[in-house]
């Protein structure tokens, strides 16, 4: 294994519009969504489409639509996994996270695409009936750390389920629990996010779904890998003798070691990472994790799809010149305090006598909004979601906020700060106004 890893993305992996942009690409894509539908018409189950998901955000998603959502994240990295390979992009390594890891076996031929699309759908129904209730969050910790703030709760079912980056860790289990954990974290100066995910995989909160799911997928053929398969839950390659079925049982229970699975890639020459999913999630893991490489996330709406995919498969297959000849360097820092913001635009003049207005000041943000993420600014509309609609992440959040503080020359922020306040660029526009006295 050398070169170049495919990563498929579990919980969070969706923008909106992704359905339709694909769909619209090829009659390949197109077919992946249709096999998707047709094994949901012969179980009886939901359908997905753009329609049904419609205009909804993440989060309002995985309350409203949970079958719809995981069907979506799957068939969007079936799909995008078809477009590079017409690209003439052939991977060395596959890895999936969490869910993704059915997209992942999907891909390197373990399992067909209906029989994918029939793994998801049963895995939904079973979930639904057994799954007890439960939340997963985001701290930003070592798992070490992360461990021991657990232990401090103490409660059986809670767990450390993702070793995501050094400097991300992922709690799961019972909502009180990990309130707990959330709580602690801040107490000590971490940041620490609850996750949009419909349940509390990786837990024993999901234990008594298992057997239940592994008695609904007993006939699923297993067929032989065409590409290697890297499994951050095994902690080793994927063999044609293991047990896929079961392993995808496990994934209710068993802890996913992505950030291991990453460094065992790096010291094996793997420099180029490319992300089949939505938005940046995996490839922002792991410029957090190794040094000396280069991501190349496919669907992250900084421009046209096909232009997106036109760009990747050029980078890897040598024919585009941005290919370079140097991966570039893994970040330094993740969490930028709010009191020592990174350098951003430079500040504006001086506010003049009058009050400032709120169509300037949301001007003023969606310019450097859409330069920081070099998004069109057409795309960055005020009452945009930026983690839901722009795919920015609460660390991205927290460093633009803090430039945008500089550029308006305004006070540190308070300790007791919290950016999921401001999901928009509307929130905080009232936020800069209301502390300069606009309106």
């Amino acid at each position: 294994m050398q070169r170049v890893a495919f990563l498929f993305p579990g919980q969070g992996s969706y923008v909106k519009g992704a359905l339709s942009a694909l769909a619209e690409l090829s009659p390949d894509t197109a077919a992946v969504f249709t096999t998707i539908n047709e094994v949901g018409r012969s179980l009886g189950e939901p359908t997905v489409t753009a329609e049904i998901l419609g205009d909804r955000p993440l989060e309002k998603l995985v309350v409203e639509e949970p079958t719809g959502l995981q069907l979506a994240m799957f068939g969007i990295s079936v799909a995008l996994f078809t477009e590079l390979r017409g690209r003439g992009v052939e991977p060395h390594v596959l890895v999936g996270h969490s869910v993704g890891e059915i997209a992942a076996l999907t891909c390197a031929g373990a399992f067909d695409l209906a029989d994918g699309a029939r793994v998801v759908h049963l895995r939904n129904r079973v979930l639904s009936k057994y799954g007890a209730a439960g939340v997963m969050a985001a701290v930003g910790a070592d798992a070490e750390r992360v461990e021991a703030l657990v232990r401090a709760v103490d409660d059986p079912r809670l767990v450390v389920a993702c070793h995501n980056a050094p400097r991300q860790t992922v709690v799961s289990g019972p909502a009180a629990a990990v309130g707990q954990v959330v709580a602690l974290a801040t107490a000590l100066g971490l940041w620490s996010r609850q996750l949009n995910a419909p349940q509390a995989y990786h837990s024993p909160v999901l234990i008594d779904a298992m057997e239940p799911l592994r008695e609904a997928l007993t006939d699923l053929r297993q067929r032989p890998l065409r590409h290697p398969v890297l499994s951050p839950v095994l902690g080793r390659p994927c063999r044609d003798d293991d047990d896929l079925v079961g392993l995808i049982v496990d994934h209710l229970r068993r802890p996913v070691l992505f950030m291991e699975t990453v460094r065992f890639l790096h010291a094996r020459n793997v420099t180029d990472f490319v992300e089949c999913g939505a938005r940046d999630i995996l490839t922002e893991l792991v410029l957090d994790t190794v040094p000396n490489v280069r991501v190349l996330p496919c669907l992250t709406r900084r421009t046209g799809l096909r232009d997106e995919l036109d760009r990747v498969a050029g980078v890897l297959t040598g024919e585009s010149a941005d290919a370079g000849d140097h991966p570039a360097p893994a970040r330094t820092e993740v969490v930028v305090p709010a009191e020592e913001p990174q350098p951003g635009p430079a500040p504006r003049e001086a506010w003049s006598s009058h009050p400032p207005d709120r169509p300037g000041v949301l001007a003023e943000l969606r310019a450097i909004y859409a330069a920081a993420l070099e998004y069109p600014l057409e795309l960055v509309e005020a009452d945009a979601d930026l983690e839901a609609d722009l795919g920015v992440d609460s660390l991205k959040q927290t460093t633009l906020l803090a430039n945008t503080w500089q550029h308006f020359g305004l006070s540190p922020l308070p300790t007791d700060f919290r950016i999921s306040d401001f999901p928009t660029l509307d929130h905080i526009a009232d936020l800069v106004l209301s502390l300069r006295g606009g309106a």
